[in-house]
């Protein structure tokens, strides 16, 4: 098997459904097979998934593993040489999954692709990271990286890179997350970090992977609607804003130590109040991220 690819569904019938019909429009000289893992749905029956798509692998579990774990319980039963871990609210355009996957199979120091992200209006999306990092929030609080000119976007990417060009990142978001077999059989237990319940753990993930040699890169020739966070409600915002921050917080503290943790948040919520002028909501930001750092 060439490819196995992992969705995970939390109540999100209908744009799981339009997610696996896209790849399955998609994909014409591949071998490959579809996961679905549906962790604990309310909404209706994940065997209705089956019934519409019956070549699927159905994997309904018990509770709700979260996202890390999740695409763990997939990866128990996946037999591609690649995999990859594609967000339920997705729609492949044109044939973004085996461009994406020729980009990676002919680069052997490569273990990671990501692909272009746009919002259903065809706006773009960030996929494409550098790790956190003192430097970076130095550069935006001094605004030097204005002075920095075209190379500003190959050195801090995110929401100042385009998007437009390949593009070799530190970490890129798990939306579409297309790894080699042989980076996986090196993780420990063959398996991905899973203690973040949800957010954070594609940074993690990259990290580890990084340290093993192996780059992560951006490929914006595959292009791919990205609904994002259909699978939670709308009071949800701060709850994972929270998480978002806790878990950052964690990969930092753990890797840099406490210290460095603090200084980036500190930083950064220095940075949320130079902005204050163009949006008061950057003052609840600044509140949030100052409070994680003196905790």
């Amino acid at each position: 098997m060439q490819l196995s690819i992992i969705i995970i569904n939390f109540n999100t019938f209908d744009l799981t459904c339009k997610c696996i019909k896209s790849v399955f429009e998609s994909i014409k000289d591949i071998s490959y097979e579809l996961i679905v893992v549906d962790n604990a749905s309310e909404e209706c029956s994940p065997y209705r998934i089956k019934e519409l798509f019956p070549s699927i692998i159905l994997l309904p579990q018990k509770t709700n593993l979260g996202f890390a774990k999740g695409n763990n319980a997939g990866l128990a039963v996946a037999t591609g040489d690649v995999v990859l871990l594609l967000n339920s609210d997705t729609e492949i355009l044109g044939q973004a999954i085996e461009e994406s996957f020729q980009y990676l199979v002919a680069r052997p120091n490569v273990g990671v692709v990501s692909c272009k992200l746009i919002y259903p209006t065809g706006e773009l999306q960030a996929p494409c990271q550098r790790f956190p990092s003192i430097g970076l929030e130095l550069l935006e609080l001094t605004r030097i990286q204005k002075l920095l000119g075209r190379s500003r976007q190959r050195i801090m990417l995110g929401f100042f890179f385009d998007h437009e060009h390949e593009m070799q990142a530190d970490w890129v978001w798990g939306t579409f997350f297309m790894v080699k077999r042989e980076v996986i059989n090196r993780l420990p237990q063959r398996r991905f970090p899973d203690d973040f319940f949800m957010y954070g753990e594609d940074m993690e993930w990259c990290y580890i992977i990084h340290k093993l040699g192996y780059k992560m890169m951006y490929y914006p020739k595959g292009v791919i609607i990205h609904h994002v966070s259909m699978s939670s409600t709308a009071p949800y915002y701060f709850d994972k804003l929270r998480a978002m921050r806790n878990n950052e917080f964690e990969f930092l503290e753990r890797n840099f130590g406490t210290g460095y943790a603090r200084t980036v948040f500190t930083l950064r919520s220095l940075n949320y109040l130079s902005l204050i002028f163009r949006d008061r909501k950057f003052y609840s930001l600044a509140i949030h991220y100052f409070k994680r750092a003196i905790q």
